[in-house]
């Protein structure tokens, strides 16, 4: 993994086999983020596992195992109280006979290279768990 930071945006770079989430919460820690919104991400994944929300408690996982590029990642990396990083990025993965797919990034692993922009924030942003929903949302206090 390789990045550059300059001001608020950082690129980075992710090479075959490093998993996207772990690598951009490194990252995040590494250099003490607040906030991070995904701008971009283009490359390759592999072994990927992608989500669909239907309802409390059903997310749907599916895993990917095929390897896809990566043509669309967008989303947000929030710090937590705790210390830690939650990412919620959504991506869209084309197949080699030019179908996609997309959903929530539950997992993934890069191909050949992953390029990944972000922009930094220092807003302060929660998640909090919501028994309703089952989902860590998003609170704006």
């Amino acid at each position: 993994m390789n990045y550059k930071r300059k001001g608020n945006l950082i690129f980075t770079k992710l090479d075959r086999d490093e998993e996207i989430l772990e690598s951009l919460k490194e990252i995040c820690r590494h250099l003490e983020l607040e906030t991070a919104i995904v701008l971009s991400g283009v490359g390759q994944l592999h072994h990927t596992t992608l989500g669909y929300y239907k309802g409390k408690g059903d997310y749907t996982p599916e895993v990917f195992e095929e390897t896809y590029e990566l043509l669309s990642m967008t989303g947000t990396i929030i710090h937590q109280p705790d210390g830690d990083y939650i990412p919620h990025i959504h991506v869209v993965l084309g197949e080699v006979d030019k179908n996609t797919i997309g959903g929530h990034l539950i997992k993934g692993l890069v191909g050949v290279t992953c390029e990944i922009t972000l922009l930094t924030s220092n807003i302060s942003i929660k998640r909090s768990y919501n028994p309703e929903t089952g989902l860590k949302e998003m609170v704006l206090d």
